[in-house]
């Protein structure tokens, strides 16, 4: 290779690196704020933030698939442009705050208050501000790395990740109260932080622009983020209802601590899809082999030593939810093995352009899950056997990828890559 194209792949090599480095941040920060806010409340006051935690979630990832990617598709604008994009975008934000905000601080522990959980509203209140805030944050990101400026990303990230870390090494006896402001007062700084490197230009034209341009692939992806969210939520919910506040602090606490996992799924499109497009399917169904046989090995020695870990040492990573989390473990990463095939199936899906699939996958999962949760509360079997509702329905949603791999019919072969 000359030294000429060595030097044009260049900023492009380190706009990925930087981009691979902020999303680990960011998938740290959010393992961190877990273990933070774990350490300080009992297992049921843990439960109530997972579920509000599961509410932030949901807005976050309808934000990011609705007003998102209209930005990350917008590497073509000029800067002005993308500006006003994204001014748009949070005037979108700032709209639909005291929705955000009276879902999560108020209806959902209402929910949690008809069933007979008790719930501490003033939680879900902070969580639902947070909520808003994160999504401001998470639009500048995008912003960012649409610009080709992948590096303010990572500033507001590392603004994030600073103060939570910062939060995991306060004195034990700050309060639950006290926590969850200094959690809320992070996100609001990470985001002031992206709103000073993005410089967005508050446009009304643009925010109409959003709201009228829907469909295709947003209102697909969309779709896609309101089930698989709205599922986490809902079974989040659903648990606490059937088996007590405790134990949906327990799955988030289980599920927080394969987030190594979960950031190398989440970086599958990046790192691996553009790679396939090039390929021809003989070498695809190679490397998809190999990334999937890679996921597993990396799961298995992970969660072999978080089994390992002494019981000191998980207290102090979660405190009292710590007993819970580990009872349901080996169940949850069985689980997640099942998810990375799905994930892995379904960059061929992408590849070959088959979007039905995925949502039906996504349907069907979500189905099974709250279905079999459901039986379970009503025969009150243990709680252990939930992660096994959840494994029913990753493993129908790979049935259903699987099968649209097999019967759509494969793209014209590309020029291998070199």
């Amino acid at each position: 290779m000359s030294a000429t194209r060595i030097r044009a792949r260049a900023p492009a090599a380190r706009a990925i690196g930087t981009t691979l480095v902020d999303q680990a941040a960011s998938s740290g920060a959010n393992l961190l704020v877990v273990v933070a806010i774990a350490g300080r409340l009992s297992p049921e006051a843990f439960g109530g933030f997972a579920i509000a935690f599961a509410g932030l979630v949901l807005v976050l990832a309808c934000c990011r698939a609705w007003l998102g990617l209209p930005l990350a598709l917008s590497r073509g604008a000029d800067a002005h442009e993308r500006r006003r994009l994204l001014g748009g975008a949070c005037l979108l934000v700032a709209a639909a705050s005291p929705l955000v905000v009276l879902g999560i601080g108020v209806v959902l522990p209402a929910v949690l208050a008809a069933t007979g959980q008790a719930a501490s509203r003033t939680t879900f209140v902070v969580v639902g501000v947070a909520a808003v805030l994160a999504c401001v944050q998470d639009l500048t990101r995008y912003a960012a790395v649409a610009a080709d400026r992948p590096a303010r990303a990572l500033a507001s990230d590392l603004v994030w990740l600073v103060g939570v870390a910062a939060l995991l090494v306060a004195p034990a006896s700050l309060a639950e109260w006290s926590a969850l402001v200094w959690w809320a007062g992070i996100v609001a700084a990470s985001a002031a932080t992206g709103l000073a490197l993005t410089r967005p230009v508050a446009s009304l034209r643009h925010a109409r622009r959003l709201v009228v341009r829907g469909g295709g692939a947003r209102g697909g992806s969309t779709v896609v983020a309101l089930v698989a969210s709205g599922t986490a939520l809902a079974l989040s919910t659903l648990v606490a209802a059937g088996f007590g506040a405790a134990a949906s602090g327990a799955l988030l606490g289980a599920g927080s601590l394969l987030g190594p996992v979960n950031l190398l799924l989440a970086l599958l499109d990046l790192a691996v899809l553009g790679r396939l497009v090039a390929l021809p399917p003989p070498r695809r169904a190679r490397l998809l082999a190999v990334v999937l046989a890679s996921l597993l090995v990396v799961q298995a020695a992970w969660t072999a030593l978080l089994l390992a870990l002494p019981e000191a040492l998980g207290e102090a990573l979660l405190g009292s939810t710590w007993h819970g989390a580990h009872a349901i473990l080996a169940l949850v990463s069985a689980e997640y093995a099942l998810a990375a095939a799905v994930s892995v199936v379904t960059l061929e899906l992408k590849v070959r352009d088959v979007g039905g699939a995925m949502v039906a996958a996504r349907l069907a999962a979500c189905v099974v899950v709250l279905g079999s949760t459901a039986a379970l509360a009503l025969v009150a079997a243990p709680f252990v056997l939930v992660p096994l509702a959840m494994l029913g329905g990753t493993l129908a949603a790979l049935a259903i990828v699987v099968g649209a791999a097999w019967r759509s019919p494969a793209p014209v072969d590309r020029p291998a890559a070199p």
